[in-house]
């Protein structure tokens, strides 16, 4: 089982296990996707409750190249400032272009009064609700783009750097890497219960 958002078209997509390549991953491994489960609570256009597990048709091995991320399991990040996204998305916001190589940026972890006045509402978004959360750089040159939604947002623990902890999915955002301009993302946390109700059903 994999997360991401209700927003992503899977139908026909396999899944990258181990590479970094879209093309010639280095590891490569591909799997299909079994069954999507998206959250009963989103109501398109808008973005709240924009989380989907993919079910997939194989269990994954893991290595020293595939592991397990944790849940990030509170509402807040403690002494966490900064957290690492990755895709696969527009790499030049001018040209579209996006690149097969996956892609990984730090970003600041942010609160959503802070980004709240940053943020103006649009078809998706009304404002900030408790379970979404904002990062970025106000200063621009880095952030999610266009096609990394569904991506996590993760940190690395404090005491085993071996060991990352997905605390959002990539939800959206206004123009990429523009100053003053962060993205939304779905805060993990607030979701724990629907997870574990889906992939440990009546326990």
């Amino acid at each position: 089982m994999t997360i991401s958002d209700v927003n992503c078209n899977y139908t026909g997509v396999e899944l990258i296990v181990g590479g970094e390549n879209a093309l010639q991953g280095e590891f490569p491994h591909m799997v299909r996707i079994k069954r999507i489960h998206k959250h009963p609570d989103y109501k398109p256009p808008q973005r709240y409750n924009d989380i989907a597990l993919l079910e997939l048709e194989e269990a994954v091995k893991f290595n020293n190249n595939v592991r397990p991320a944790c849940l990030w399991p509170k509402s807040d990040f403690g002494s966490y400032q900064k957290g690492i996204a990755t895709g696969w998305g527009v790499i030049d916001p001018d040209t579209q272009q996006t690149s097969n190589e996956l892609q990984k940026v730090s970003l600041s972890l942010l609160t959503n009064r802070y980004c709240k006045p940053l943020l103006k509402p649009n078809r998706y978004w009304d404002g900030f609700v408790d379970s979404q959360m904002c990062a970025g750089e106000l200063r621009g040159g880095k952030d999610t783009c266009q096609g990394d939604s569904g991506s996590p947002l993760q940190v690395v623990s404090s005491d085993n750097q071996c060991i990352y902890y997905v605390v959002g999915v990539t939800s959206f955002g206004g123009k990429c890497a523009k100053s003053g301009q962060p993205a939304v993302y779905t805060r993990v946390s607030s979701f724990l219960d629907w997870i574990e109700s889906i992939v440990w059903p009546g326990e």
